[in-house]
Formats: C-alpha cells, sequence, structure tokens
C-alpha cells in the first residue's frame, strides 16, 4: 500500500484512491511472474556463489505458504520446507509488530494457525511472542553478523571474489528492466581504463569491485521512485542523490578492506567542477581512480536506453 502511494504521490485523494484500488485488483496477476522471477534469481545467485543444494532449494521456496496459498508453485504442507516456514512466520512476525504491537502480532499469528502458518509453529509463537521479540530492536553490526559465522570461517581467494561481486552486481542490475548488465560494464571499463593508464593492482582490483557494486546504494530507494515517467519530488530526489552515500555505508561493514571501494562508491556521481551529487566535491577530491569510476560510470549509462 505504501508503494502505491508512492507511485501515485502526484494525484489528487479521489483519483489516488481509484487508482490504487484498480491496482490492488491487478496485484496478484502482476505478481505472479515477478515472485516466480525472484524465486529463479535467487537459486541462480546462490548457485554462481557457491551454495548448497539445500539453500538453493529453499530460495525457490521463498514465497511458498502453508496452506498451499503461496508462489510460485502453490506448495502445502510438508512440501514447503521447515526454513521456508519458519522464515514466513518470522517476517510476518516482525512487520506485524511493527503495525499493531507484539501483543496484537501474537493474537493475529496465533488465529493464522494452519493457514499461512503450520499450526504448532503458530501456536508456538503465539504462546511466547514476547521472549521470542526481545532485544529484536537492537542494533546489527558487522561483528554481530561475524559471530554468527560457523567455525572455522570461510573466505574466499580474489577470484572467487570476482564471481561474488559480479553475482552482487547481476543482482542490483535485475531490479529494473533498464538496468540489465549496467554494472557489470562499469566494472569492466573501469578497470580497464585504470590498467591502461597504469594505476597500480589494488586500485585497479578497487576500480573492478567498486564498479560491480557501485549502485547498491540504489536498493535503498523504492523500485516506483526509479520507474517513474516524469519529474521527481524533492524528497524523492534527493533519496534517489543519497544512494552513493548509502553505498559508501554499506561497505563500511567490510571494514579497512572496504575502504579503498566506499571511497570510490561515495564519489561515483562527483564532477570536476563540482556539478555531481551528493557532496558536490571538485577536482581536488577526486582521486584518478574516483574519476575514472565516476566517468565509467556516465558513459556507460549514455549507452543505455
Amino acid at each position: 500500500m505504501q508503494a502505491f502511494k508512492r507511485f501515485y504521490y502526484d494525484l489528487a485523494p479521489d483519483a489516488q484512491a481509484k487508482a490504487i484500488e484498480a491496482a490492488m485488483s491487478q496485484a496478484l496477476a502482476v505478481a505472479r511472474p515477478v515472485l516466480t522471477a525472484h524465486c529463479e534469481v535467487a537459486q541462480r545467485i546462490g548457485e554462481r556463489l557457491g551454495l548448497s543444494d539445500e539453500i538453493r532449494r529453499n530460495l525457490g521456496q521463498i514465497y511458498e505458504r502453508w496452506d498451499g496459498k503461496g508462489l510460485p508453485r502453490g506448495l502445502s504442507g510438508e512440501e514447503v520446507l521447515p526454513a521456508v516456514r519458519l522464515i514466513t512466520l518470522a517476517q510476518d512476525a516482525i512487520a506485524l509488530s511493527d503495525a499493531v504491537g507484539i501483543d496484537g502480532m501474537a493474537e493475529t499469528i496465533g488465529s493464522r494457525a494452519d493457514g499461512p502458518y503450520e499450526a504448532d509453529l503458530a501456536r508456538l509463537v503465539s504462546a511466547n511472542a514476547a521472549m521470542l521479540m526481545r532485544g529484536i530492536g537492537a542494533t546489527i553490526d558487522r561483528e554481530t553478523i561475524l559471530a554468527l559465522e560457523p567455525d572455522p570461517p570461510v573466505t574466499l581467494d580474489e577470484g572467487a571474489c570476482d564471481e561474488a561481486f559480479l553475482a552482487i552486481a547481476d543482482m542490483i542490475d535485475m531490479r529494473m528492466p533498464f538496468t540489465q548488465g549496467h554494472s557489470r560494464m562499469v566494472s569492466e571499463l573501469a578497470a580497464g581504463a585504470g590498467a591502461r593508464i597504469g594505476l597500480p593492482a589494488a586500485d585497479v582490483r578497487a576500480l573492478r569491485w567498486s564498479g560491480c557494486i557501485h549502485d547498491i546504494g540504489e536498493l535503498v530507494v523504492p523500485v516506483a521512485t526509479w520507474m517513474r515517467n516524469g519529474p521527481l519530488s524533492v524528497r524523492e530526489r534527493d533519496a534517489a542523490q543519497l544512494h552513493a552515500y548509502y553505498g559508501e555505508r554499506a561497505l563500511a561493514s567490510f571494514g579497512h578492506d572496504g575502504d579503498a571501494m566506499g571511497a570510490l562508491v561515495l564519489r561515483h556521481h562527483e564532477r570536476l567542477d563540482g556539478s555531481g551529487y551528493h557532496r558536490k566535491v571538485g577536482g581536488s577530491d577526486l582521486s584518478p581512480a574516483a574519476r575514472i569510476l565516476a566517468a565509467a560510470e556516465a558513459f556507460q549509462t549514455s549507452r543505455e536506453e
């Protein structure tokens, strides 16, 4: 509903309500192929990242439900894998808690036993909601996530990192039809230019990886904003221009190893004359690698529809 309101923000209230009603009536027909594609893409990315067959099977069911009313295959009961049953219930519990509070969430989850959720799981969550939601608002930082990793930790060599960054690039670009292949081409152009002018190998590698993920901050901005035919509101424009900042903050979670990439991603829309965004810095703040990434991104964008 909020996504529709953002999409139809420029309509008068009555017209907006009618447009949302019409869109909602077609939502399932639109959602079915989209969610089916989500599952297929998730499985392909999982394969490229070397995830196990078991995890990839779960990714193929992420929208299925216990009562068979999910997507894309309408699986039901024990056909839905245990992890999927838990994840579906967990994400609904969090959304409901935000909307109606923990007590309201517990009541709603309990009422849906043997509907969207397996009855035993629904009753378990409903009866223990306060305990299960304890600490749910705590800050999740890099150390929290790394502490969950099985021991011994798994690391990737440079070649495997290249494949992982390409997989992330394709995931970012799949959100919209007109960005297919954009990030991997920016990466190829930037790394090629860096090597051509003789930058150190570490800088070329940073360009190659930064080119893949330079638009990762776009994931923070609603797709409807990028897809709009017409001018953006001031708030939408500000959010869109801040995607470089969001990308740099995402890379900060890499720790020291992400600093070089973060510095490039932060500046990939800046210009020598200060006319870029979001910081509007000039040439004195732009390293040779930053200039190359910005030029590669602008050049590739100019070649796209």
